[in-house]
This record gives structure tokens, sequence and C-alpha cells, in this order.
């Protein structure tokens, strides 16, 4: 009886603050649209300049080819090298393609014909994937000559020789960011809201003179602290169907597992979360404090988590540091179960140490909790 008392007070002190209410409504969307339509890490429309020294009917159509990629934005032709620079230095060209003189010749004479490709190099993700692009489309160019000039000499079969390597990308074929992002942002969202109000529960008590009060009434820390993790995990699970819902119906992420295995999975991390909300609830002096402290951490977490950047490219240290955080487990998980449909067997690794990962931080947070009530 006395933890749903506390229950429906938690409640209600949720429902009374209007800023929260808000925050639990808008703020998933607008991350969730922000992240799914203006982040976005595929690279396409980047401004090639042209520099032809060679004005032959093989360079031509090589910048034809190039030209006609949705890659690429052909900003204009260009004759003299003096002007790759300026272009380069204004940031009017991402990249500027140099064909060499004698280039449509050495063709013909079967010969090795040259390009020179200049890439902004300012921005390693989008000159990686620039170079990555023409590197591709060189290589099949130069096996589309070697195909021919085999031909012409009757030896077709030399023309076949080599590695047919065909790439096939599953449960993403077409390398869309949003089908990564959006349920990184649910993870994300989510974690962060069940994390606030948690680090809003005690030391709002604390602001509002109420925390004596709750100090001498004949209560157990234990009863306490889950008549205040209840309406925080109801929350949770509420803004995880919210955030799940314009996962699938607005970004048409598709849904490939079990969604009651991916609620079922979303208790441990939600538990972790809420943990670590009360454990800065605990420690805070006031509110503003708190939000600062969660704040603080979102950083960390969101950068740390492989909701971005992948883990195994991050310094060894940091990788050991991420060990420490519930989202790096459940990004994972709702990933896989999202676009891969995997089960409670493939995702153990992932499961087991969040579990533990989340008991460790309510231990943490209760044994906190009970010393500030003592």
């Amino acid at each position: 009886m006395t933890i749903w008392e506390i229950f429906k007070k938690e409640l209600l002190q949720i429902k009374r603050d209007k800023r929260l209410v808000f925050i639990l409504i808008f703020l998933p969307l607008v991350q969730m649209v922000l992240f799914g339509y203006a982040v976005n890490l595929d690279v396409k429309h980047l401004n090639l300049y042209v520099c032809d020294l060679d004005q032959s009917q093989e360079s031509r159509k090589v910048v034809q080819d190039i030209a006609s990629s949705p890659y690429f934005d052909y900003k204009g032709l260009i004759t003299n090298l003096n002007a790759i620079r300026p272009l380069l230095d204004r940031n009017e060209a991402d990249l500027v393609l140099v064909i060499h003189r004698q280039f449509g010749r050495e063709i013909q004479g079967n010969a090795t014909a040259k390009i020179q490709v200049l890439v902004d190099g300012s921005n390693p993700n989008t000159g990686t994937l620039a170079a990555g692009y023409l590197g591709s489309y060189f290589q099949e160019m130069g096996v589309q000559l070697l195909q021919q000039r085999s031909d012409q000499k009757g030896l077709g079969n030399l023309g076949n020789a080599g590695v047919d390597g065909r790439i096939r990308f599953w449960y993403n074929p077409a390398l869309k960011s949003p089908l990564s992002l959006v349920p990184g942002v649910v993870a994300l969202v989510v974690g962060l809201l069940v994390m606030v109000i948690a680090a809003l529960s005690v030391v709002r008590e604390r602001d509002e003179g109420t925390i004596e009060q709750l100090m001498v009434t004949p209560i157990h820390p234990w009863q306490l602290i889950l008549g205040k993790s209840l309406p925080v995990l109801l929350v949770g699970y509420l803004e995880i169907s919210f955030t799940f819902l314009v996962d699938t119906q607005l970004f048409h992420v598709p849904m490939r597992g079990s969604i009651i295995l991916l609620f079922v999975l979303a208790a441990p991390f939600l538990i972790g979360s809420l943990a670590i909300g009360l454990a800065i609830s605990v420690s805070a002096k006031t509110q503003q404090q708190a939000q600062m402290t969660v704040a603080f951490l979102s950083i960390p977490n969101m950068l740390l988590s492989g909701f971005i950047f992948p883990i195994q490219n991050m310094p060894v240290a940091l990788q050991w540091a991420t060990l420490l955080l519930p989202m790096r487990y459940f990004l994972v998980i709702i990933r896989n179960i999202q676009l891969k449909g995997s089960d409670l067997f493939m995702l153990r690794s992932q499961v087991i140490p969040m579990i533990l990962l989340s008991l460790f931080y309510m231990v943490m947070a209760v044994s906190r909790f009970h010393k500030k009530l003592d």
C-alpha cells in the first residue's frame, strides 16, 4: 500500500510538471526528425570540377560518365592547372579531376592512361568516400579496357581472367543512414528522458522541503525507491512505444524481429538508465545541478555508445569505458532485432552484460539512497 501511494504521488508530480510533459511529447519527435532527415552520413552531390587537358573523345566520355553519377555535381570544365588551387581553397570544389594530355592516345595505343584526382581532405570522411567512388569507377573502366584489348588480339579468355567480386548488402541494401540512425535515436532519447526524470525525483523533494517528511516516514528505502522507479519505468515504456511508432511508420524502418523481445530487453536498459538518474538525484543539491549532470553525461553517452562512431575504431581505453554504458548494449540489441531479426540466443553477448551492469547501478543507487535516508 505504501509503494502504491508513492507511485500515485510520483505520477501526479510528472503530470503537473508542464515542462516535463512537453519534453516527453515533443523532444523525442524533434530529435527523431532531426536525426532521420537532417543527419545523413551518405555522401552525395559533391562539387566536381574537371581539368581536361586532352579534350579527346575518350576524355569526354570519362567526364560524362562521372558527371552522371548521383554522387557528384558537375560544376564545370577548367583548362588551366593554376585554377585548381583557388577552387579548393575557397571550398568551391570537393574534388578536381585532372585528365592528362595524350589520355585518348594512350588508351588507343594500349598504354597506361593517366588521370589524377585532387580531393579536399579537410573533411576526411567526405574525401575518403569520394576517392572510393572514383576508384571503383576507374577499376571498372580498367576491366573494360582489358576486355577490349584482349578481344582485339584474339585473347578472349584473357579478358575474363581475374576475380569477379560481387558485393551484396544485407539488411540495408540501399545503405540508407536513417535505417541505422533512427533505431539508435530511440535508445538515445528514451534513455536520456528516463535518466532526467529519475534524476529529478529525489532532489525535487529536497527543493520542495518534503525530504524531511520522507525521512521520518515509516518506510524502507527499497520501498521508496520502488515507488519512485515504477512511474519512471512506465513513462519509459510509453516513450519506447511512441518513438518506435515514429520509427516504423514515419521512417519506414523494418521490424524483422520480435517486438515482444524488444520490449522485454528494454527493461534492463531502462532500469540501468533509471539507476544512474537516481544516483545523480541523491548526490545533487538542486534540480539545476541534477539537470546539468545529466546533460554532461549525455554527450559521452552518445559519442561512446557506438551511436555514430564505431566502437572498434576508438582508442583501447575508450573501448573499455564503453562497457560501462547501458546504451552501448541496447543500441546493438534494438538495431539487430529491427534490421536483422535476431533472437535472444543471438543477442546473449549483449543481454547478459547489460543486465549485470543495470543491477550494479541499481545496487549502487539503493546504497547511496539508504545512506541519505539514514
